[in-house]
């Protein structure tokens, strides 16, 4: 068996498993720099991996001894990752013995958090096994997570509620034997008692778990009605976004929800609701439901692998909305190749739904869209994924889409919410030399104080030369005032023209009460969004979308404009329960590029390219007394300052990649003390790592990674 097991942190990984998708996934997971990979290849009892549980002798029956299936029902029970690696089998077309869970990114994302008690909606291209993937999670939970809980299973109609209740069904059906609990023996009677199995439920004979079935409604009251019955710890939604009502559904069904699934978890059992689906049509009901739905999630991070549980909670449960952590990856992100695109597309008759069900595109095809559809279609072909994330405030993420260089005077749009409709604070960055955004961040659930303290943050830890350009409406008039009298003041975009400012602001300029240097700079400070200044955010948009479709590249700008329609009047808004709060961050940035006329008073001259010599910034050869003689005293001093922070941004990464090649320096393999009182595992076959470089030796991986997984379609990480 060689080398087969390891130990990280006192915890066990089985390394040689036959399951070669969770191994290709734990390779992907480490590539990707997250330090908790080896999750999914963890064993509790290592004399496990030396036992097929599906081992028969010649005539089929199970030919594991009693203590053999004691250790596997034993490890099912303590490890749900063992069960979906190694027990688990899904029903496949041919293969009567079915086949065996195919890890993938998504999939086990949403494993990771059902596992955690934390809630999950799960977006992967049709047919790659989101919902069986669920279901086997179920299954798990069913026979081993908890006790005398119901399981509810809810689809759009009832015929496809019994669909995935017969799939479950089939999944039990393809475990051994002495996994199935199909009977039980009655202590009283000493008869066998058989489990419940009927078309719309199930009941396990020995953890009296029971699974029924809810469909959708086609009233609202209908909707109240269903909500008011999903009493469980477990619901798992399928199709969400072809359910009629559904946020009727899942909004009032929270408080029966929240109360099964705390006292689930008090008493040691599983909680969780499970969401899966392919996009929606936002021209539909339906549609728009789940989207509302969708937009109040909090976004899937793998940097929640390495998350305490703590910390995991804090984050999913950041919102004050519906607490569910969305989880979408494209198709080349869990091993799907561009062969396999193209034989799909080549096979689709309806291109739109090719878009939505394959590419996870949700295109707004409405007749009422101020731009063409072609052109819609065209800018959501070209989104980029983020390249990284940044965390600000440990829980508030921004996606950045190109790497950041600390001397570009990025220009930063700052929508403000009101408060109004569930909008969102939203903020764009733009690199002024390409007028591409390169980095974004919403959230709808953050206050002034906090959005200010964010805003700080990302200034001086990130963009310090940045031009910030906040939204003056009664919300971002305040956070102008605070901002003023925070380090960042010397970068808060200012500007004397009465297009940025409004109407209301041009009397400024006569009013003798603003004799004060300060005062004055706090007039003129924000971009006014409403009248002209809005219209003329909407040309330079209607102008990008005609001769820039390329540059539209972030998921939340190309969404916002994917749903924006032509009133009544001819303004142009965010459609029905949406917003178009990113879409107008990066707008109040695009608006004071071509339209300021201050942007040489902070580091950037319109049209000027970007530097060839980086790291060097824009005034570097000046002294401080030259700067002085040169620049306002505020700006010059905000130049001096980047300059310290840019040096000390250089130093922290010289000095961390300095500790980076020291700890592989010293890396080593460390005795092992484990010890293996039976099976067929020696000691001396468990290796040891030493974890604190969290830089192991993946040799194990380079034949697996010319392997296919189970049905040979697989390929591994795609960027």
């Amino acid at each position: 068996m060689g080398t087969r097991l390891k130990r990280i942190k006192n915890r066990i990984f089985d390394i040689g498993t036959s399951n070669t998708s969770f191994l290709q996934l734990a390779n992907d997971l480490k590539t990707l720099g997250v330090k908790n990979w080896y999750f999914l290849l963890e064993v509790k009892d290592p004399s496990v991996v030396g036992i097929n549980p599906y081992k028969v002798d010649k005539d089929g029956n199970c030919a594991l001894t009693k203590e053999e299936i004691s250790r596997v029902v034993t490890e099912c029970r303590r490890n749900p990752w063992y069960y979906l690696r190694e027990v688990s089998r899904i029903p496949a077309p041919g293969r009567p013995e079915g086949s065996m869970y195919k890890a993938n990114r998504g999939n086990i994302a949403q494993a990771w958090l059902f596992f955690h008690h934390i809630d999950s909606w799960l977006c992967l291209p049709r047919q790659q096994g989101k919902t069986q993937s669920a279901i086997a999670n179920w299954c798990w939970a069913y026979s081993f997570g908890t006790t005398n809980s119901t399981f509810i299973s809810v689809n759009k109609q009832v015929p496809d509620a019994k669909e995935n209740l017969a799939r479950m069904k089939d999944q039990l059906s393809l475990l051994p034997e002495y996994l199935r609990f199909e009977y039980i023996l009655d202590d009283d009677t000493g008869k066998m008692v058989k489990a419940m199995d009927n078309a719309t439920g199930i009941k396990h004979p020995v953890t009296k778990n029971k699974v029924t079935i809810k469909a959708g409604s086609a009233t609202p009251a209908k909707a109240m009605s269903t909500a008011r019955g999903l009493t469980s710890p477990a619901i798992h939604y399928d199709e969400p976004e072809f359910t009629e009502n559904i946020d009727i559904i899942v909004d009032n069904s929270i408080s029966t929800y929240e109360t099964a699934a705390r006292l689930s978890k008090e008493n040691g059992g599983v909680a969780g609701r499970m969401f899966t689906s392919t996009p929606g049509d936002l021209d539909t009901k339906a549609g728009i439901s789940a989207q509302k739905l969708i937009d109040n999630c909090v976004r899937w991070t793998e940097k929640m692998y390495d998350m305490s549980d703590e910390e995991m909670e804090n984050y999913a449960t950041a919102s004050n909305s519906n607490h569910i952590v969305y989880i979408e990856f494209q198709y080349y992100q869990i091993g799907l190749d561009n062969a396999w695109l193209e034989n799909v597309y080549n096979m689709t008759t309806d291109k739109l739904t090719f878009r939505r069900e394959i590419l996870l595109q949700r295109i707004h095809g409405s007749s009422l869209s101020p731009y063409d559809q072609e052109d819609i279609e065209y800018i959501n072909e070209r989104m980029k994924l983020p390249i990284k994330e940044i965390f600000i405030k440990d829980y508030f993420r921004f996606d950045v889409y190109e790497e950041i260089d600390a001397n570009i005077p990025y220009v930063v749009g700052v929508d403000c919410s009101t408060g109004t409709n569930k909008d969102f604070n939203a903020i764009t960055a733009i690199n002024p030399y390409t007028l591409r955004p390169v980095m974004e961040f919403e959230c709808n659930f953050v206050g002034e104080t906090l959005y200010e303290q964010i805003i700080i943050e990302l200034v001086l830890n990130y963009i310090p030369r940045a031009i910030v350009c906040i939204e003056r409406n009664s919300i971002g008039d305040g956070i102008i005032d605070h901002l003023m009298n925070s380090r960042i003041a010397p970068r808060l975009y200012y500007d004397k023209s009465g297009d940025l400012l409004g109407e209301k602001f041009k009397e400024y300029d006569t009013q003798t009460s603003m004799l004060t240097k300060h005062a004055t700079r706090k007039s003129f400070t924000g971009v006014y969004t409403e009248g002209k200044s809005r219209e003329r955010m909407f040309a330079i948009l209607a102008d990008r979308i005609k001769d820039h479709k390329e540059d539209f590249v972030t998921r939340n700008i190309i969404r916002d404009i994917s749903r924006l329609v032509r009133s009544t009047s001819g303004k142009i808004v965010a459609g029905d329960g949406f917003h178009d709060d990113s879409i107008m961050s990066y707008l109040i940035g695009m608006y004071v590029l071509i339209h300021g006329d201050n942007l040489p008073m902070f580091g950037y001259i319109p049209g000027e390219k970007e530097p060839e010599e980086k790291n060097k910034g824009l005034f570097k050869e000046y002294s401080r007394e030259q700067l002085q003689e040169l620049l306002p005293s505020d700006v010059a001093d905000s130049i001096i300052e980047d300059r310290k922070i840019s040096a000390q941004l250089n130093y922290e990464n010289i000095l961390r990649n300095a500790i980076l090649e020291s700890q592989k320096d010293t890396y080593k393999l460390m005795n092992s003390s484990l010890n293996v009182s039976s099976g067929n595992l020696s000691k001396e076959e468990i290796v040891t790592f030493d974890d604190e470089s969290n830089d192991y030796d993946l040799s194990f991986f380079d034949e697996i990674n010319h392997l296919g997984m189970d049905d040979g379609n697989n390929g591994g990480l795609f960027f």
